[in-house]
């Protein structure tokens, strides 16, 4: 890759990393709205105790 096509290629993942923070910061503020009181870790703490619970039953 040459130089113009690195820079092409920083730009592009540029955007979609504020893309990807955009929505993360959206999900967070879902879930806070929800009821999860620390949005998306709560969520995934409440998921693997789950996933953990399952795993011991099955």
């Amino acid at each position: 890759m040459n130089k113009v096509e690195l820079l092409k290629k920083i730009a592009q993942l540029e955007s979609i990393n504020d893309h990807l923070q955009t929505e993360i910061n959206y999900v967070d503020q879902l879930m806070r709205m929800a009821g999860f009181q620390g949005g998306i870790e709560t969520v995934k703490l409440a998921a693997m105790e789950i996933v953990k619970q399952a795993q011991s039953e099955g």
